[in-house]
């Protein structure tokens, strides 16, 4: 539950630094640096910028561990982990794949795209076939492609019925922006689920090529049956941010710890070169129901040195571990939707530290709620739960690791205006069964005082 880093130094393309503490510097140098070039023979580089993770690639409700994925110059490679057998040596370059061969992509991200609990890997791209296209400022035929792991072919997923931006009367394209004139933002989709009907969506920086102006957007998950693809979905553009311009930075996170993704948009003063933060609530305009699960699995790890990391007078929160992955069984299909709690080390990521599932209108408790954690060479470390209850927000310890009997489930249940009307309800329909129950019991009694005058009035 300590947090590793790989690097790429001039001795190493990619070396494994261990953090933890160690008895003495002859540990310190043999078992904290560890060069990873056993494990690849095809990835000699890092990107730059690159977009690497720390999450479930295979095997995705039967093992659950966390594998590499290594993102290079121009491949990338998955190195696996098997349980109780670590990370698989790869020496026949079978799980390296070529990214596609267009002109220009942003930073990889990984998804569930059509909710059946495996993560797709999709990238922004630009597909021009014009040489001199160098920059995604000049990108006419911007694009979003997935990688099929079966077929190792690419596959476009973004709604190109019309020209990005034409239902705005714009022309728009994706950005690399910039602030501070030095500090490069690269192409990033934002994930989140931000309608909430079970499928991911994800918000990003788009550029008017017309006004010259870069604006927020939030692009949906939609069913399309007419895609050429085997997910049946497409990303369509549903939103952009009229009331800002220049913005440099955007992303998603619960403000109001109510469950709710409400949007982060930076913008700077093109004069003064001034940041404002500011905050977009998508359902302030719509009004729309929803219902969540949110989840933060966190190390349980004591920050004073105290034996074995145990708090004797307080609770452990501990840091949020990446690479911790959560499924349950889907409420619109037999499927599991799953998601990676901070599956990712990319530039300028910004990834909520939990995650949320967005439920729609169901209000059913959710079942077999699946948690693991990263496990190394050990078997995998997988907790079950069931019966939770929607609109909660859930905190996970999984300490210690090795024991999942003894992991800690808190739960924070959110009252929504709809669960205090359901409340009502039951406590409206249980004062009526009340009076029902009380007239019928006094009816009884009337009818049996007289059944006993009668009696009397025969026999005496």
């Amino acid at each position: 539950m300590i947090t590793d880093f790989i690097v790429e130094t001039d001795d190493c393309p990619l070396q494994l630094v261990l953090g933890g503490t160690f008895d003495n510097i002859d540990d310190l140098k043999s078992k904290r640096f560890i060069c990873l070039s056993n494990l690849t023979n095809r990835i000699k580089h890092l990107a730059r910028p690159h977009a690497s993770g720390f999450l479930n690639l295979n095997s995705y409700r039967t093992d659950m561990t966390s594998d590499l994925f290594i993102n290079g110059e121009k491949e990338f490679e998955y190195i696996y982990n098997i349980p109780q057998e670590g990370f698989q040596m790869n020496h026949n370059g079978e799980n390296v794949h070529s990214f596609p061969n267009v002109r220009l992509r942003g930073q990889s991200s990984f998804v569930d795209l059509n909710y059946d609990g495996k993560l797709e890997h999709i990238i922004p791209v630009c597909m021009d076939d014009d040489d001199n296209v160098k920059s995604f400022e000049q990108c006419q035929q911007p694009n979003l492609m997935v990688f099929d792991t079966d077929t190792g072919d690419w596959f476009t997923i973004l709604d190109t019925t019309e020209s990005l931006g034409a239902q705005y009367n714009r022309t728009l394209t994706f950005i690399e922006s910039e602030f501070y004139n030095y500090i490069q933002v690269p192409v990033t989709l934002y994930i989140g689920d931000i309608d909430y009907d079970g499928y991911p969506d994800f918000a990003t920086i788009l550029f008017d090529k017309e006004t010259k102006k870069t604006v927020a957007a939030i692009f949906f998950n939609n069913l399309n049956n007419d895609s050429d693809n085997t997910w049946n979905r497409m990303f369509k553009l549903d939103w952009i941010g009229e009331y800002s311009d220049n913005v440099r930075m955007v992303s998603l996170f619960d403000i109001f710890n109510n469950g709710r993704l409400n949007l982060l948009i930076t913008t700077e003063n093109s004069d003064t070169n001034q940041l404002t933060l500011q905050a977009y609530d998508y359902y302030g305009e719509k009004s729309l129901y929803f219902s969540f699960l949110r989840v933060n699995v966190i190390s349980g790890l004591c920050s004073d040195k105290t034996e074995d990391h145990k708090c004797p007078n307080h609770l452990a929160y501990g840091s949020t571990p990446p690479g911790a992955m959560v499924c349950f069984a889907g409420p619109y299909t037999n499927d599991h939707c799953c998601s990676v709690q901070m599956s990712q080390s990319a530039h300028f990521a910004l990834q909520t530290p939990y995650i949320i599932f967005g439920l729609g209108d169901v209000l059913n408790v959710i079942n077999d709620l699946s948690v693991s954690i990263a496990n190394g060479k050990n078997p995998s470390r997988v907790r079950n739960w069931n019966e939770i209850i929607p609109g909660s927000k859930l905190v996970i310890v999984p300490f210690e690791p090795d024991q999942m009997k003894n992991w800690e489930l808190r739960v924070f249940i959110n009252m929504s205006i709809y669960s205090l009307i359901s409340l009502l309800f039951l406590l409206i329909l249980g004062l009526i069964l009340t009076c029902a129950i009380s007239i019928l019991h006094f009816r009884e009694k009337v009818e049996d005082r007289v059944d006993n005058q009668q009696y009397r009035n025969a026999w005496l």
